[in-house]
């Protein structure tokens, strides 16, 4: 088929509408810019919340590993000072063995007392 210029013209116009290949990847990356664009402003605020959620939580945990920690504190404060009041106490007893045995039959007596009355 020989060539003529309506052939030709017709070649020519058919190429024209197709974009050449750079436009269709720029259109296709404007796209998928589009896309991205699009998901990050329905996902961020998900995401805002969460961070939010978390910094909560840590502060939470914080504040209970601060609380942990002066329990912990306090629990051994008392039991030096138990384990001291004991020691002094062996060490009256030590000292003075009938006066403490004496105490501990007031001691002892004293409780009957209240304990007997209140039938």
């Amino acid at each position: 088929m020989p060539v003529t210029s309506d052939t030709t013209q017709s070649a020519s116009s058919s190429t024209s509408l197709r974009p050449a290949g750079g436009e269709t990847l720029a259109r296709a990356a404007a796209g998928a810019h589009r896309a991205v664009d699009s998901t990050v402003e329905k996902v961020a605020p998900v995401v805002d919340a969460v961070h939010d959620r978390v910094e909560s939580a840590k502060a939470s945990v914080q504040g209970a590993k601060d609380q942990v920690y002066k329990l912990r504190d306090d629990a051994r404060q008392a039991q030096d000072a138990a384990a001291e009041w004991i020691g002094a106490a062996r060490g009256a007893v030590r000292e003075h063995p009938l006066a403490a045995m004496f105490g501990a039959l007031l001691v002892g007596a004293a409780i009957v007392s209240v304990t007997s009355r209140r039938r």
